[in-house]
């Protein structure tokens, strides 16, 4: 009944494939015998650390008490075996398989276990097998400790060391100086940790993504976060929930780095007429400065000053001032990430041929010269298979391709645009069936007037119509609801867009356009595919003067029509020209 009433629900993590409730029947261990029976968690590689091995159990227990977190299981660290011969026999025969295990899985496993005794014998029962969770520091020294131990290859490297990974390692800290004058606000569960962020507080997701677009540091806070909110979480540099967010969000978080505080509506905080309220009554503002720090589990009122972090001063050279045994292990930390950033430049200077292979990589790469460079040297080898991943891309994935498109010369960007528009004239693809609107989403930005002489009249309308299609998905988002998109998602392929009227057009975002191209009336006249009715509105509102697209008695307003001509290097039209 679960599955008949949620099916949409279910089926993003599906990916839309057909699927059927089934029952799992699982034998299971008798942990409770005795005290030589137990169940557990073994991880192949410290979770912390990164060094040796870990053990979490308790004998004489049923195995969902340690999952659940009902009592308190007793940490076993190790490097070398013959430590628990003795108190773990039944794992210490199982250790030699965990070097085979890290190498068919390429990755650090955890392995949830029970161990039954009888008569001097166990029975060790592997329960579950995963890929490990690990710290930023853990999973930097094993992943380049398995490197070394040829357990993986160079490409597992990047999938291993994710974003969050770095971060939580060279995150900025809160000036302790600084740490002592924030005011705290509330309390709550952090998803990286050791990581603290100063950011702006938005409370829908418009207002976020306008901020956002606006440069600032975002934090988007709401009640409950459903899958559809990757969208806009993907987007933001924190996430602040007032419930316990389901999986997806910590997937979504992690995957891009960005912080979550959850819970905390635990704490007495509540949502009212776009303020947040703690229990003390105290209110935050959309729009005003707070401080997330994981360290402490804390949200603070106002901005903190950031100092760099400690290891990041280490690697460089800089002095720092360590406690006593911290030197050794920032030693060991500074070698590891010095062999991961040779393993990252070997990567870039090889052909690798995946998409995925290529953000994995840019998203360890603070130069941004390195970045264009590395970027538009992989499309020209690649220029088919970057259409065709744009052609497959899903809803929640744009922040990705849109940081790799801007990073395409104006060349490069000419290319993809000539090469994608006739495959979607011909296969008939639009809006959501063209990349789920990636293509209108890469017009968001103002490309310049060199840019739009490259095109046809036909490429062009297409281009608007695909602009178009993409502000009424951005409405859809907005007025429908983020938490029904997936419904919305069928009702736009079931439906179509053209009912949907567009309160504001973005033409302004088309001034390098009207600078560039002046034949209008053409246009309407060349559709081979089928046009939006707001297109025609829009090219109706490109055809004006430039004088009731912008008011030249109005020096705020003239002004941005002129830094638009200062950049082109050409001079400012008349306010009558067309």
């Amino acid at each position: 009944l679960f599955y008949e009433e949620n099916e949409l629900l279910i089926n993003p993590f599906l990916k839309n494939k057909q699927a059927w409730p089934r029952f799992i029947l699982q034998k299971m261990d008798w942990t409770i015998r005795d005290q030589d029976s137990y169940p557990g968690v073994l991880y192949s590689r410290n979770s912390y650390t990164g060094e040796g091995r870990q053990i979490e159990s308790m004998r004489n227990i049923f195995g969902e008490d340690i999952m659940s977190g009902s009592v308190n299981a007793e940490y076993t660290e190790f490097n070398k075996p013959d430590k628990i011969k003795e108190k773990f026999p039944a794992i210490f025969h199982f250790l030699p398989k965990l070097e085979k295990l890290e190498k068919i899985i390429h990755s650090p496993v955890t392995v949830e276990f029970a161990t039954e005794t009888f008569n001097n014998k166990s029975l060790f029962a592997v329960l579950q097998l995963n890929k490990s969770e690990m710290t930023g520091r853990a999973i930097l020294m094993a992943a380049i400790e398995m490197y070394k131990e040829k357990l993986i290859e160079a490409t597992d490297i990047i999938d291993l060391i994710q974003t969050y990974h770095l971060k939580q390692v060279f995150s900025p800290t809160i000036d302790e100086k600084d740490l002592d004058k924030q005011k705290l606000f509330c309390s709550g569960f952090a998803i990286l940790p050791r990581s603290a962020i100063s950011v702006n507080i938005y409370f829908s997701a418009e207002q976020a993504l306008k901020a956002k677009k606006n440069g600032e540091k975002v934090g988007f806070c709401k009640e409950e976060f459903v899958p559809s909110d990757t969208v806009v979480m993907s987007e933001v540099d924190a996430i602040i929930s007032l419930n316990p967010a389901a999986i997806h969000v910590v997937t979504a978080c992690m995957r891009y780095g960005v912080q979550a505080f959850l819970n905390l509506e635990k704490q007495g905080v509540h949502l009212k007429s776009k303020q947040l309220i703690n229990k003390d009554n105290t209110s935050i503002n959309e729009g005003d400065w707070i401080t997330l720090n994981s360290t402490t589990k804390s949200i603070y009122l106002g901005k903190a000053k950031m100092r760099p972090a400690r290891l990041l001063q280490f690697v460089d050279g800089k002095e720092v001032e360590l406690e006593n045994g911290k030197e050794i292990v920032f030693k060991k930390l500074a070698k590891a990430y010095q062999k991961y950033q040779e393993i990252i430049e070997r990567l870039k200077q090889s052909e690798i041929a995946g998409f995925n292979e290529l953000i994995k990589i840019l998203r360890n790469e603070k130069d941004n010269n390195n970045a264009q460079h590395f970027t538009n040297e992989w499309f020209k080898r690649n220029e088919q298979e970057y259409t065709e991943q744009i052609l497959k891309c899903e809803l929640g994935s744009h922040q990705e391709q849109q940081s790799i498109f801007l990073l395409l010369s104006l060349e490069n960007k000419v290319n993809f645009f000539k090469k994608i528009i006739p495959i979607c004239i011909e296969r008939n693809l639009q809006g959501y069936t063209a990349g789920s609107f990636m293509v209108g989403r890469f017009l968001t930005i103002m490309l310049p007037v060199a840019f739009w002489k490259n095109f046809s009249e036909a490429e062009i309308l297409f281009l608007l119509n695909e602009s178009v299609l993409f502000d009424k998905y951005i409405h859809i988002l907005y007025e429908v609801g983020e938490r029904n998109i997936s419904k919305a998602r069928h009702k736009i392929l079931q439906e179509g867009l053209q009912e949907i009227n567009l309160r504001t057009s973005n033409t302004k975002n088309f001034t390098s356009l009207k600078l560039a191209f002046n034949n209008w009336d053409k246009l309407n006249k060349i559709v081979s595919f089928k046009l939006d009715v707001e297109t025609t509105k829009l090219i109706e509102e490109l055809k004006l003067p430039y004088g009731k697209l912008y008011d030249y008695t109005k020096p705020w307003s003239l002004s941005k029509l002129q830094k638009i001509c200062d950049e082109e290097k050409i001079s400012l039209p008349d306010e009558n020209q067309q």
